[in-house]
C-alpha cells in the first residue's frame, strides 16, 4: 500500500477552525437528556454536591429518534 499524501497546514489550519466553528454553532442543551442532582448538607457546614449529566451524542449520518407520540386511544384514557 501507499501511504496517504500528508495534509498540509493550511488544510489542518482549516479542519481546526471548522470544528471549533461548529462547537460554537451546536446547542449542548439539545444532547442533554436528564441531569440530576443530590445536595447534602453536614452539620459542621459542607455541602456535598453531585450532579450526573446524561447526553446523547450521534456520529456520522446517526439520525435523532422521532419523538414518541400518544396515539388517539392513550389520550382518552388518561383523560379519565
Amino acid at each position: 500500500m501507499t501511504d496517504p499524501k500528508p495534509k498540509s497546514i493550511m488544510q489542518s489550519l482549516g479542519e481546526f477552525v471548522g470544528h471549533i466553528a461548529q462547537g460554537i454553532r451546536t446547542d449542548p442543551a439539545k444532547h442533554e437528556v436528564s441531569r440530576t442532582v443530590e445536595e447534602t448538607r453536614r452539620d459542621d457546614g459542607v455541602i456535598l454536591r453531585r450532579t450526573v449529566i446524561e447526553e446523547v451524542e450521534l456520529r456520522g449520518g446517526t439520525k435523532p429518534p422521532e419523538p414518541e407520540r400518544e396515539t388517539k386511544d392513550e389520550t382518552n384514557h388518561a383523560r379519565d
